[in-house]
């Protein structure tokens, strides 16, 4: 299983973010550790559709189904996360558990 944990230098949630996505994976047995890559330019931001940290991806796929309907990608900026009706800084592990596949 590929799983990215995409950020930038300005927003520090990525660290909690990086927390929580360990658990979640050893909690369901998953053995992959995230690869952590810094978006330091707004080219990087385009390439990997990146629009604010943190951003993690399983297989290449964003775990945030709203994901797809974003378009602009900058590497400034926290991103928020919309889940069940609530405002996160970084995703819930319930939104992470989601995206694992089968």
């Amino acid at each position: 299983m590929d799983i990215k944990l995409l950020r930038n230098p300005s927003c520090l949630f990525w660290v909690e973010a990086q927390k929580v996505l360990i658990n979640v994976l050893r909690e369901n047995g998953v053995d992959a550790i995230p690869e952590v890559i810094l978006i330091d330019t707004d080219e990087k931001a385009r390439e990997r559709k990146f629009f604010g940290s943190p951003h993690i991806t399983i297989n290449g796929e964003d775990i945030d189904p709203m994901a797809k309907k974003m378009t602009n990608y900058h590497v400034g900026g926290c991103r928020l996360y919309l889940y069940e009706g609530k405002v996160y800084n970084y995703p819930p592990p319930q939104m992470i558990l989601k995206a694992l596949p089968g």
